[in-house]
């Protein structure tokens, strides 16, 4: 996390505190005239008169709920922010802090077209409520002070007129294409002066309200949307002009219907329609843009596919009516489409033995980069050829830089990939040596051993681990033993077995790393040893291995320490700690969430309706 950004969820708030800071509002430059559309931009100067705070200085648009904005009179004032967040709520849960004392002012700008259009004509006069400052000297001991309110301020509004809005939207537009074909620079810092630039002038834009900047706006949105332009169609007066703008883009099919074009037409047609249900405009768009797509090619089709697919009801038979339309045009243009939705989510849609060349493709074209596409489309080529996806999982093993976990290529039949042998153990020769494991490799490699290295590599690992183990993070300790129990059962239970005891508190990453490929029946009794414990640490970690990695017969094991438990403080619930009483969730959600066994409803709720403690009664449904 970058200094001076701290997540709001973690803020402990105490009563506010009186606060001793001024904020003072004026107008940038001292302009007190404007046209309907023109930025007025705002000045906040905060002063601390005595004491020290913490000033939050977060401006990112659209416009969090930190200020209070209030103009007199109200009339040729539009609240067009309000209606934005009818549909976008704003969930931001981080903020930008720095300190604010006696001797160092602080300065926050801010737009008020950010917050409101205004029409006029007219006079107003403005107030700004804030809620930024914080009393103390760093993040974590600061407390909210209440809200202050800055002196007021006045100017005066005139509307512009059409012709008067075009020029302004031909002067603003062509400043953006000379700020962005401007040379091409290793300054960084003139770089970013250009980018600043683009941004100021895209705002400009964006505030301008009437129909010549309107048209604009829209033209952009789906040439290349910047995403601010979307306020800018929540700022524009004829909304009815916007969404049949925007619904002729969705029909015409060389547009590219982004998913910022869809969600705009959606939120402004619905403000139109107020009533209208959630989502029957949303699937009235989809149905048209999948009819549109036989008249569509290249980008403008793939970019459809890809809009409706980023755009699938919640409602599972709306989206499993959407996804069966879809389906020929998706397998016919797969390998074209961005693999993260149809090789995830939506695989099981797609899945298609004709798939097999566009993923093996899909291998070959992002070896070395998009990775996680890669690995994804490796998981799927097992699925549909497994014979065919071997080679491939054998490169992502043998590569020392591959972070290709155990999960993506566990379902690969064969026992072992004795061909990965020598790479993996030079791997762990070249590596061992190292105590920080920062980069996962050595964790990963030791899943992947744990699952495909043969016993050819066995004494070489051993001598490995007994070299350089006690260095190793336990998931690493974990799976290389995982790899030689699973060769040599009788001689690495008691290194398990040392391992385990040398750990504070035992350990769940090791236990888990060590039973995650297989757990052979003297291992997992090593495990049901630690379910004994009356330590509730050791049974609840424990008990989440058997969950996870456990065998069948474990089941009886984890319903009768859980019945031990609750004949122990049945009557006396209220003397158990913390610990004790999440004992009894960890257990039940064991023993319900398994996929190693499968509950009755019955007897989940019998399960449930024995709870001693309120948070299990909570917790234990499926």
């Amino acid at each position: 996390m970058k200094p001076g950004v701290w997540s709001l969820l973690t803020f402990c708030l105490s009563t506010p505190a009186f606060s001793q800071v001024d904020v003072h509002l004026s107008l940038l430059d001292g302009k007190t005239s404007y046209r309907s559309g023109e930025p007025i931009r705002l000045v906040l100067t905060f002063s601390a008169l005595s004491g020290s705070y913490m000033l939050n200085m977060t401006g990112e648009k659209p416009m969090s709920n930190l200020e209070e904005v209030v103009i007199t009179p109200e009339t040729g004032v539009y609240d067009w922010l309000k209606d934005y967040r009818v549909g976008h709520p704003d969930r931001r849960d981080y903020a930008n802090f720095t300190n604010l004392s006696g001797t160092s002012p602080q300065i926050v700008e801010l737009a008020l077209n950010d917050y409101y259009r205004l029409d006029g004509p007219g006079t107003y006069n403005l107030r700004v409520t804030t809620k930024r400052i914080f009393r103390g000297t760093d993040l974590v001991g600061m407390t909210p002070v209440p809200p202050v309110t800055s002196n007021e301020v006045s100017f005066t509004v005139t509307p512009m007129t059409d012709d008067e809005e075009r020029a302004e939207v031909d002067r603003l537009t062509a400043a953006l294409v000379t700020v962005r074909r401007g040379p091409r620079t290793n300054d960084r810092a003139a770089s970013q002066q250009a980018a600043n630039e683009a941004s100021k002038l895209e705002d400009d834009l964006m505030y301008l309200a009437g129909e010549p900047s309107t048209r604009e706006k829209v033209r952009r949105m789906y040439q290349n949307p910047p995403f601010n332009l979307q306020y800018g169609l929540f700022i524009a007066r004829k909304r009815a002009l916007v969404v049949q703008t925007l619904e002729a883009a969705l029909r015409d099919p060389s547009v590219w219907p982004g998913p910022l074009l869809l969600d705009t037409a959606d939120s402004l047609r619905r403000l139109l329609s107020p009533g209208q249900p959630a989502g029957d405009t949303l699937e009235t768009y989809e149905s048209a843009l999948i009819e549109s797509l036989p008249k569509r090619t290249g980008t403008a089709r793939t970019m459809t596919e890809s809009t409706i697919l980023q755009n699938l009801p919640k409602d599972p038979v709306r989206r499993n009516a959407i996804l069966a339309a879809l389906r020929p045009t998706l397998l016919a243009d797969f390998e074209h489409l961005a693999p993260g939705p149809l090789l995830g989510p939506w695989w099981d849609v797609v899945r298609d033995a004709s798939l097999e060349p566009a993923l093996a493709a899909m291998i070959r074209r992002f070896a070395g980069r998009a990775v996680e596409s890669r690995y994804l489309a490796i998981k799927r080529l097992i699925d549909l050829a497994p014979d065919k996806a071997r080679p491939y999982v054998v490169e992502e093993i043998a590569d020392p830089k591959s972070r290709i976990d155990y999960d993506v290529v566990s379902a690969l039949k064969e026992p072992v990939l004795a061909e990965a042998d020598e790479p993996l153990l030079a791997i762990f020769q070249e590596r061992g040596s190292q105590a920080d494991d920062r980069e996962q490799i050595l964790q990963r490699k030791s899943a992947l051993a744990a699952r495909f290295a043969s016993p050819a590599i066995y004494h070489g690992m051993l001598e490995i681990y007994q070299k350089w183990g006690a260095k190793w993070p336990s998931e690493v300790r974990g799976g290389v033993l995982g790899y030689l129990v699973r060769v040599h059962e009788a001689e690495t239970l008691p290194m398990i077995e040392q391992e385990s005891a040398s750990l504070p508190n035992e350990d769940y990453q090791f236990w888990n790393a060590v039973t995650r490929v297989a757990n052979p029946p003297a291992v997992d009794a090593l495990l049901k040893k630690r379910l004994e414990s009356d330590d509730p640490k050791v049974v609840g970690w424990a008990s989440y291995v058997m969950m996870n990695n456990g065998l069948a017969g474990d089941q009886a094991a984890l319903q009768a320490r859980l019945e031990r438990w609750r004949n122990q403080w049945r009557g006396r619930i209220t003397e158990a700690d913390d610990y004790q009483k999440m004992l009894e969730t960890n257990l039940g959600i064991a023993l319900v969430r398994s996929r190693k066994w499968h509950l009755s409803d019955g007897e989940v709720e019998s399960l449930r309706r024995d709870c001693l403690t309120a948070q299990c009664q909570r917790e234990l449904v499926r």
